[in-house]
């Protein structure tokens, strides 16, 4: 190979998702890696993203990051509401409201449309 090729490896390996593009705006949570992050939660022209390192609010629409977040396993419970699925904790149910907990703690809402999909993605596999 040549100098500074890198081996082909030859085993698969899980493709790694790179960071949305608004993790560029972050400055309280800079640096945040992927796997920390728990959810994102649209407030007017800002998001307020969620992770294990605490909530930063950024100037960004909802609807872009949603698309930059596609890639990870994720769930949009909520018109403003995208959660990382490895980081709900808990479903909690009350008449016809529902939320996740993450594993933060912080509690954000499900819609009523999304109420079956939030239970089946809670369930362990």
């Amino acid at each position: 190979a040549p100098m500074g090729a890198a081996p082909v490896a030859s085993t698969p390996v899980a493709p790694v998702a790179t960071a949305p593009r608004f993790f560029d705006r972050l400055e309280k949570l800079r640096g945040l890696p992927l796997q920390e992050l728990l959810a994102v939660e649209a407030e007017d022209h800002y998001i307020r993203v969620h992770s294990l390192r605490g909530k930063e609010l950024i100037y960004y629409r909802f609807r872009d990051a949603l698309e930059e977040l596609r890639p990870l396993d994720g769930l949009h419970v909520h018109r403003s509401v995208w959660v990382q699925r490895s980081r709900i904790t808990r479903v909690e149910e009350s008449g016809r409201s529902t939320w996740v907990v993450l594993e933060s703690g912080d509690r954000l809402p499900v819609s009523f449309a999304n109420r079956a999909l939030v239970r089946a993605a809670a369930k362990p596999d």
